[in-house]
């Protein structure tokens, strides 16, 4: 099986998300079969506390460059609007995901835009690596 950008899985992923499965997209993909990945998560509120304190935000009313917002205009894998962290991005081979007992491809980001998007968030992240920044 092999991931392009704009895919939508299910998979365990402990370092970023437990034990539970959550929605991963992949935002680029490198000549060697690595994807750069995010995550989602239902907890938008916390996720934007998150975001603030990183980037050292002190107002409320200011939204954090790191954040994206993901809903069902954008894929039909997504039921309610989730959060991503751009802050929370990994750079692995794409077996590491797709061998994965809990992985499942589920419909595509129909959205291109959004993929641009959650790009430019990565770039604003005071904390993604500078290798994984240079791959976008």
């Amino acid at each position: 099986m092999s991931l392009i950008v704009g895919d939508v899985f299910l998979a365990i992923n402990l370092s970023l998300s437990g034990d539970n499965p959550h929605f991963h997209i992949v935002v680029q993909k490198t000549k060697d079969n690595l994807v750069v990945v995010t995550y989602t998560t239902t907890k938008i509120e916390e996720t934007k506390r998150h975001c603030r304190r990183v980037e050292r935000i002190t107002f409320p009313s200011i939204e954090p460059a790191t954040i994206v917002l993901v809903g069902p205009p954008d894929s039909v894998s997504f039921t309610e609007e989730s959060a991503i962290n751009c802050d929370h991005v990994q750079m692995m081979s794409e077996e590491s995901y797709t061998t994965r007992p809990a992985f499942k491809l589920l419909q595509p980001i129909i959205n291109t835009a959004l993929i641009d998007k959650i790009r430019e968030a990565i770039k604003q992240s005071p904390i993604v690596e500078q290798k994984i920044i240079k791959t976008l």
